[in-house]
């Protein structure tokens, strides 16, 4: 079995890299089971990691030749439900990371590919990069978390429409809608990806794990429930060594080093 994905260390940033381009970085089993041990074994002092994939797209979603074979035969292992899971693990650990996370797109993500860069704290993407919605056209539901992120980066009604019309999303969208933090020239998004993986590595682990948290529960709960749970996690944050840190820093006007932190 070749390696689907890789890691390496580059001075405190990590980069998980989907090498898979002759398929496009098509998602399969064997890259899922790769991705949730390079996820659950990342080594401790990293600042920030990096997303990306090799070739000329980022991820175009499932590997579509594999399940068609399974469907068409009727094979026992047609079964969708375990790929899913281990797919939501993946973004389920890109989210429960304690530190930035940035998604470097050069080329398409289609599908399952949208979940795995939107599951990103940030994203560079290239100037040529689209993400494409992929699911309603092969007769399925959104998955990985695409429905989840486009909603609320698009509203509900025009998610519902670029799902249905499998409406590409160019990368001067991305960027209007909020779901591209910086578009480069194609050819410069891997450098402008590590470069931006540096500047925000190092960030207070409590507080970037909380924030993920308000924010994620910010739409689907009321005003004045989401003011208690600002209260309780900022309560919980106050008395903390990385409290008394990030005040120092901010007063002695120099870049705050929290501890526990990596990079």
């Amino acid at each position: 079995m070749t390696d689907s994905v890789d890691f390496r260390d580059e001075g405190g940033i990590g980069w998980l890299v989907l090498r898979r381009p002759e398929t496009r970085n098509a998602v399969d089993a064997d890259f899922v089971w790769q991705a949730i041990e390079v996820l659950g074994n990342l080594p401790s002092g990293l600042g920030a990691l990096v997303v990306a994939g090799e070739g000329p797209a980022f991820c175009v979603g499932a590997e579509l030749g594999g399940f068609h074979a399974a469907l068409a035969a009727a094979r026992a292992d047609k079964d969708l439900a375990p790929l899913l899971r281990a797919m939501h693990t993946v973004t389920r650990r890109l989210r429960a990371l304690p530190v930035p996370t940035v998604a470097a797109v050069e080329g398409a993500a289609a599908g399952a590919g949208v979940g795995l860069a939107c599951a990103c704290d940030l994203r560079v993407v290239g100037e040529s990069t689209v993400f494409v919605p992929a699911f309603c056209a092969l007769g399925l539901s959104p998955d990985s978390g695409t429905s989840y992120h486009l909603t609320r980066a698009l509203g509900s009604v025009a998610a519902n429409a670029a799902f249905l019309r499998n409406r590409r999303i160019p990368a001067a969208e991305l960027a209007a809608r909020g779901l591209a933090d910086e578009v480069v020239p194609d050819g410069e998004v891997w450098a402008v990806a590590g470069r931006l993986a540096a500047e925000v590595a190092g960030a207070a682990p409590g507080a970037l794990l909380a924030t993920r948290r308000l924010v994620d529960a910010a739409s689907g709960q009321s005003f004045d429930a989401h003011l208690d749970a600002e209260a309780r996690e900022i309560t919980e944050l106050w008395n903390g060594a990385d409290v008394l840190e990030g005040v120092s820093a901010f007063l002695e006007r120099r870049r705050p080093k929290f501890p526990g932190a990596g990079t």
